[in-house]
């Protein structure tokens, strides 16, 4: 027997040169090599004129200049804007006739209900172990501070506190009470 015979034989094929072969659509194959050209042209478009305005890649793969004096320039308006911020907006204390430091020992009330219920850091990397956190309350007595006991018994018996804090499905709701509740 010839070698294609027992070719045909043993793998009960054809050889791959007696398959005919299978010419294109001659429509399809120009329409898909007009498309092409269309989407290389526009490519070209996007990458020359958009590039400079959308350069991701070097954005993630180098390290910024903050060193050039417009970093710099930028900087130091941020800090003074902020500190001009800072300077009229905030103000945690007003210590007139100079009523602060207080004295240890000075009786103090608190309010607000959610004294009672604070978030002792954040979450995701900014969680921590809370077990060792002392109250606000025990914060202020540890201070030498004399807490008003009855003012601390009405916002535990009567304050809502939100539900377990985290990141999907928490509750950050601030519960106060209604001004009907203080008499």
């Amino acid at each position: 027997m010839a070698d294609d015979q027992k070719t045909k034989k043993i793998w009960g094929r054809r050889k791959r040169k007696d398959r005919p072969v299978k010419r294109p659509n001659r429509p399809v194959f120009a329409i898909m090599c007009v498309l092409a050209g269309i989407l290389l042209a526009l490519n070209g478009v996007i990458v020359g004129f958009l590039s400079p305005y959308f350069d991701i890649v070097t954005t993630f793969t180098s390290k910024p200049d903050t060193t050039s004096a417009e970093v710099q320039q930028a900087s130091d308006a941020t800090r003074d804007i902020t500190e001009e911020v800072e300077g009229e907006a905030v103000v945690l204390l007003d210590n007139k006739n100079s009523g602060l430091p207080l004295a240890k020992g000075s009786k103090v009330n608190v309010f607000g209900s959610t004294v009672g219920d604070l978030s002792y850091g954040g979450t995701g990397s900014g969680s921590g172990d809370s077990s060792t956190n002392v109250t606000f309350y025990q914060g202020l007595e540890n201070a030498g501070f004399e807490v008003n006991e009855d003012l601390e018994s009405f916002y535990d018996e009567n304050a809502v506190a939100s539900e377990d804090k985290g990141v999907v499905g928490t509750d950050w709701n601030l519960y106060e009470l209604p001004q009907s509740s203080y008499s």
